[in-house]
C-alpha cells in the first residue's frame, strides 16, 4: 500500500450513499487528496462485468495510486455480485492496489478477501487511505524542525571548515615556520647528545664485562675457585665418612641385639636353666639320664652339679 496517497481511484455507484461518505470523510480529514470516480454498477445482473471493467479502465490508465472498491449494505443478495469468480480475478490480478469497503461491518464477500486490505465500511476504507489534517500539520512542524536542524549543522559546519583555513593559514605564516624549524634543531641536537651519552655508557659498560672476564680468566681466579671445590670436596667427604660410621654402628648395635635375642644367656637371665651330663650333652628328654648319673645345672649365674636320684614322667 501506497505511503503517500495523492489521488485515490473509487469504483462505485455515483448515485449511492458510499461514494456521499468516502467523500464527506476525504474532505473532513484530507482535503488536498484527488478524488477519480469510476462509476458503475455495484448491484443486480451483470453487476461484476461492470465493476472488472472499470478495475481494468482504472489499471490502463494508471492515474492515481490506489483503488477503493465499495458499496454501502444490503442483503446478501444485494451483495452477491463481489462473490463472483470473474471479479476475484480481476481485483487479484489488478496493478493498482485495491481496498475491499463492501456494506456493514458484519457483512463479508470474496472480494474482501482477495482485495489488498478489507474495511468494514465505505466510511472506514477513506479513513484507511487519508490521513488526519492534523497529523499533516504535525509531519509540517517536524519537517520544519529537521530543516532548522540542518541549517544550524551546516553553519557549524562551515564555521569548523573556515577555522581549520584560519589554522592551515597560521601554519604557513614564515615567522611560524622558523620556530618550528629552531625547534626542531634543538629537538635534534638533544637527541644527539642523548645519542653520544648511550654510546660513551655502552661502551663503558663493554670494558667493565671485557675486565670482569679476564679476571675470571686470571690464574689466580682459577686457583681460588680450585681451592674452594678441594674444600667443599674434603667437607663432603668427611660428611660421608660421618654418615658411614655412623650406620656401620646402627647396623652393629642392631646385630648385637638380635644375638642377644637368640643368645642361650638371655633365656637364663629370664629364669630358665640348663642341664647337661658329665660330656656337657645337653639333657632335654628323660632317657638320656639314669637314677644315680650326675648333671651339671647351668644358672644365668653360676651351675650346680646335682645326682639324680628319681625320673618321674609327665605327660
Amino acid at each position: 500500500m501506497p505511503k503517500n496517497i495523492q489521488r485515490i481511484g473509487v469504483i462505485t455507484s455515483p448515485t449511492g450513499a458510499a461514494i456521499r461518505d468516502v467523500l464527506h470523510v476525504l474532505a473532513r480529514r484530507d482535503p488536498s487528496i484527488e478524488v477519480v470516480i469510476y462509476p458503475t454498477q455495484v448491484q443486480g445482473a451483470n453487476a461484476d462485468i461492470n465493476i472488472c471493467q472499470a478495475i481494468n479502465i482504472a489499471n490502463q490508465r494508471l492515474e492515481v495510486d490506489v483503488l477503493l472498491l465499495t458499496r454501502g449494505g444490503g442483503s446478501l443478495e444485494d451483495l452477491w455480485c463481489f462473490n463472483s469468480e470473474a471479479l476475484a480475478q480481476t481485483i487479484y490480478n489488478s496493478a493498482l492496489p485495491i481496498v475491499s469497503a463492501v456494506g456493514h461491518e458484519v457483512d463479508t464477500t470474496i472480494s474482501d478477501y482477495v482485495a489488498d486490505i478489507r474495511a468494514p465500511t465505505p466510511s472506514a476504507g477513506a479513513e484507511l487511505l487519508s490521513q488526519d489534517s492534523d497529523n499533516k500539520t504535525q509531519k509540517l512542524a517536524m519537517a520544519l524542525s529537521r530543516l532548522a536542524q540542518s541549517a544550524k549543522h551546516y553553519q557549524l559546519k562551515q564555521e569548523r571548515r573556515l577555522s581549520l583555513l584560519e589554522h592551515l593559514l597560521q601554519r604557513q605564516d614564515p615567522k611560524r615556520s622558523l620556530q618550528q624549524f629552531e625547534q626542531r634543531f634543538d629537538e635534534m641536537q638533544l637527541r644527539l647528545e642523548s645519542a653520544l651519552s648511550n654510546r660513551l655508557h655502552l661502551l663503558s659498560r663493554r670494558q667493565q664485562l671485557l675486565t670482569s672476564r679476564l679476571e675470571q680468566q686470571s690464574p689466580k681466579h682459577k686457583l681460588v675457585i680450585e681451592a674452594n671445590r678441594l674444600s667443599y670436596l674434603a667437607s663432603r667427604l668427611q660428611d660421608a665418612l660421618q654418615d658411614k660410621q655412623s650406620q656401620s654402628e646402627q647396623r652393629i648395635k642392631y646385630a648385637a641385639h638380635q644375638l642377644e635375642t637368640v643368645s642361650p644367656l638371655a633365656t637364663l637371665s629370664r629364669g630358665y636353666s640348663i642341664t647337661t651330663d658329665v660330656h656337657n650333652q645337653v639333657i632335654d628328654c628323660t632317657d638320656n639320664v639314669a637314677i644315680g648319673d650326675s648333671v651339671q645345672t647351668r644358672l644365668r649365674h653360676g651351675q650346680l652339679i646335682s645326682t639324680v636320684t628319681q625320673i618321674t614322667l609327665l605327660e
